[in-house]
C-alpha cells in the first residue's frame, strides 16, 4: 500500500500528561460503558485511523492513504506538544 508513514513518539517528560491519553484514544478509538436501569451499556468511539482507513504498521507507526495526509498532518499538529512525529512517503 503506497501512502504516507508516520512514526510517533511522545517527548520526553509527557509520558503522564492528560493530552498523551487524549491522543492515543482520538486516534485509535476506545470503548466505553455506562450504567442504566436495565443493565451494563457499552459503545465504541471509533478513533481517526478507523476512519480514515489507516492500518497500525508496528508500536508508534501507522501507514494513512495519500488522500488523508492533511487530515493526519493537522492531528499530528494539534498534539505537538506531546509527540514528536517523522513522516514519510511511501510508494510501490
Amino acid at each position: 500500500m503506497a501512502g504516507i508513514l508516520y512514526t510517533y513518539d511522545v517527548i520526553s517528560g509527557k509520558q503522564e500528561d492528560p493530552r498523551r491519553t487524549k491522543f492515543n484514544k482520538e486516534l485509535y478509538g476506545y470503548r466505553y460503558k455506562w450504567e442504566t436501569k436495565v443493565g451494563l451499556k457499552q459503545s465504541r468511539k471509533l478513533g481517526l485511523l478507523t476512519t480514515k482507513n489507516g492500518r497500525k504498521v508496528a508500536d508508534s507507526v501507522i501507514l494513512v492513504s495519500n488522500d488523508y495526509e492533511i487530515d493526519f498532518d493537522d492531528f499530528f499538529d494539534k498534539y505537538s506538544d506531546v509527540v514528536t512525529v517523522y513522516k514519510f512517503k511511501v510508494t510501490d
